[in-house]
């Protein structure tokens, strides 16, 4: 583990840029999201007020009110540190002079294309050959989309737009370039990739996007090498890389008329290939994207709880050209983590491995950033909205670099976006001091050893902004990425923060079982462990689901863990919501949870969890090797349990859940192609019994009561409403852990 003290001035270590157009990736970080020296600094958890929010362009909202609508242009600022002035003047300048030089373009017929552009980019200079090639290619890229602006936009095909769009992106960043000063140089090129309209090659669908960009370095002898191709017409892949997710900054999705079907399809794909994205992009905070409807241009920004819609950027009028050319500008001068990149989490190429800075605080009561390296992710960010979880195998000891087959994780750590308040001492749900607690009060209790993660250090994650000034860090949160001037406006937005933990206990996701035994005798331990927590820690979980169950095995032994505490509560304390608060993930949350009514949350809605939970994998499989087909699934009962608000899944599961009759809707739809299935649907069979059915028998446990209407429609008691829990006499899983252990 490398520590760097926050009482030292000594700077970091140098982190390479990226030495040329050639992409790699280890875990899915692109050698384009690489940290340039001087984008690198250290952390600390203290927070302070950022001096550089972005302009008073940006609106925020919550993605439950969809898109927030932009009154002024989307554009990310160009800096924080002290010279972020200086910056900001010359990312304008560039773009006053790019949106000259495209207006002369556009407006005079007079002139040739390659004059204007020799005239305005290279002026009197006279650098040679080579400059006379670059030229050539910007006249080349001038020439496509001013003839296309001149025409008033008019495109008949779809497909006929890729060009227009990219060699106009192509000749803005080839501009930048040129009429740059020494005074403040662009840190990056953003460019389309060459391969247009066609299927990533690390995507596990067949759908094709139709421009990518990419971020680049700036050598120039490489800016004028790329030639747009329209796969639909030929697909080189012989000699051009197919784009890839991992190596994706943004995306452009285009669509031939303004009209509203038009640009909701368009939104529509955006948002999937987003998705796909995130998961496979595990630096990545907020991500970049583009729809074009006829000559209409829209930017968005899509973070972990908010969308971001720019105005509508006309490019057949001068002022919708120059609030595109300033984004793009923008872009280029920017810091990393303004473009949604995370430069706490880097790729090291020579180590072949992730570098991942957490900060903590040391013995001495002092913070620090500890720095830990990962071949490893075993849980993406697989969800366009939420948490954004993503897990590491982790070591605090980098790797050799030569032998690979000694580095070995050793712990987890543990990246995400929870609610939570601005004042870390006001988090009374803070997971770390949820595990500290845990550890307490589990000490002593031998036979929870393993089941549960133990904290090691983390905190809130910091994005700096003012060099090596470390009182100036500041925190990594939604408020954060858009300044409080803009935030005070936004009441309906939830706060998240950015945290990342450390913990020791490595394990597989879920889907590495290999059989039903194995699933239950994981799912056994996690649910022991869950009741231990509750008895001794008083603190109820509140998000049963697959990502977070860990799957651990040692020396031939398998036993489960239970993660990802970002959603408990401490049982005794009233002052946290117990009641309205919707958490977890849809087809698994209980009927409580998802009604958001008012009855008490208690252990017994995470055991509903582990039924539904149980009942899916049952059904749909959980990896690879006996997951059905979409096919095969499109009318089953279950599909109830995610289709729909919230209320309408809750009205299914009710009736699924209300008598054992309706119960075996659910159960007889069990893929049973799957060896032992009969084990586990006599189990969520018994477990439903027992937490529904105990009205009627006093074996079980006494934990709800039937539901009855009274006189004037109300529910005078609710199968799902809670009484006090008596002694459990049956434990469902005792016998068939036992006879597989």
């Amino acid at each position: 583990m490398t520590k760097r003290d926050s009482g030292s001035q000594q700077p970091p270590a140098r982190k390479k840029s990226r030495s040329s157009a050639a992409s790699s990736s280890i875990g899915g970080i692109s050698t384009s999201c690489l940290v340039t020296p001087d984008q690198t600094a250290k952390k600390t958890r203290k927070q302070t007020q950022s001096s550089d929010h972005p302009p008073p362009n940006l609106s925020f909202g919550s993605t439950s009110q969809g898109p927030v609508a932009l009154s002024t242009p989307l554009r990310p600022s160009t800096g924080g540190s002290a010279r972020q002035p200086v910056i900001k003047q010359q990312a304008d300048t560039v773009t006053d002079s790019i949106v000259a030089l495209v207006e002369k373009l556009i407006n005079d017929d007079a002139a040739s294309i390659k004059d204007i552009v020799d005239s305005h980019v290279w002026g009197s200079e006279q650098p040679g050959d080579y400059a006379d090639a670059s030229s050539e290619k910007l006249s080349e890229y001038a020439e496509t989309f001013s003839t296309w602006l001149r025409a008033g936009g008019r495109i008949i095909s779809e497909r006929a737009m890729y060009p227009q769009i990219s060699q106009l992106f192509k000749f803005v960043s080839g501009c930048i370039w040129r009429l740059r000063s020494n005074d403040a140089m662009p840190v990056r090129r953003v460019l389309p990739f060459e391969l247009m309209d066609c299927n990533l090659e690390d995507s596990e669908d067949n759908r094709r996007i139709d421009i990518g960009l990419k971020c680049e370095n700036l050598d120039e002898h490489n800016l004028f090498q790329h030639v747009a191709v329209d796969t639909k017409v030929e697909e080189p892949f012989s000699s051009l890389d197919r784009p890839t997710y991992r190596d994706m900054f943004g995306i452009i999705e285009a669509k031939v008329s303004p009209t509203k079907a038009h640009k909701d399809s368009a939104l529509s794909q955006v948002l999937r290939y987003t998705k796909s994205a995130y998961s496979i992009q595990h630096n990545r905070r907020f991500f970049w994207a583009m729809t074009v409807t006829g000559t209409d241009i829209q930017a968005y920004v899509f973070g972990s709880n908010l969308v971001l819609e720019s105005t509508s950027m006309g490019v057949t009028k001068c002022a919708g050209r120059k609030e595109l050319i300033q984004l793009l500008v923008y872009w280029s001068f920017c810091e990393l983590h303004r473009l949604g990149y995370d430069p706490t989490i880097r790729l090291n190429q020579n180590l072949q491995c992730i570098e991942i800075d957490v900060a903590t605080t040391g013995k001495d009561g002092l913070p620090r950033m500890d720095t830990y390296y990962s071949r490893e992710v075993v849980v993406a960010a697989d969800r366009l909205f939420g948490r954004h979880t993503r897990c590491f195998v982790a070591n605090a000891i980098p790797p050799a670099y030569d032998d690979d087959s000694a580095f070995e994780g050793k712990i987890l750590i543990k990246d995400a976006w929870p609610e939570a308040p601005e004042n870390a001492e006001d988090d009374k749900r803070d997971e770390m001091r949820f595990l500290y607690q845990i550890t307490d009060g589990l000490k002593g209790h031998r036979e929870y050893d393993g089941l549960y993660p133990r904290s090691i250090g983390g905190g809130r994650v910091c994005i700096q902004h003012l060099g090596n000034d470390f009182t100036n860090d500041v925190e990594d949160t939604t408020k954060s990425m858009v300044g409080d001037g803009i935030w005070s406006q936004i009441n309906s937005t939830v706060l998240r923060v950015h945290k990342r933990i450390v913990m020791n206990g490595v394990g597989s996701p879920l889907k590495s079982v290999k059989s039903i035994p194995e699933l239950i005798i994981v799912v056994a331990d996690v649910m022991k462990c869950h009741m231990g927590i509750v008895n001794h820690c008083r603190i109820l979980h509140r998000d049963i689901s697959e990502g977070n169950i860990l799957v651990c095995r040692e020396d031939g032994n398998i036993h489960g863990m239970l993660i990802d505490f970002d959603h408990a509560i401490d049982i005794d304390d009233k002052g946290v919501a117990r009641h309205s608060e919707q958490t977890g993930t849809l087809p698994f949350m209980s009927v409580n949870n998802l009604e958001g009514n008012s009855n008490e949350r208690t252990a017994l809605d995470d055991w509903e969890s582990m039924i539904y939970l149980l009942c899916w994998l049952g059904t749909f499989g959980w990896n690879s090797s006996n997951r059905l087909d979409l096919d095969d699934t499109e009318n089953l009962a279950i599909n109830q349990w995610d289709t729909g608000d919230t209320f309408a899944i809750a009205r299914n599961k009710r009736l699924h859940m209300d008598t054992n009759r309706t119960f075996q809707m659910i159960v007889d739809e069990f893929n049973r192609n799957i060896d032992y299935i009969g084990a586990l649907q006599a189990l969520v069979e018994m477990l439903r019994a027992e937490l529904i059915d105990n009205h009627n028998d006093p074996k079980l446990r006494g934990s709800m009561r039937k539901r009855t209407n009274t006189s004037n429609g109300s529910k005078g008691g609710d199968i799902f409403a809670t009484v006090e829990v008596r002694e459990q006499k049956i434990d469902p899983f005792k016998e068939r852990v036992a006879n597989w252990k």
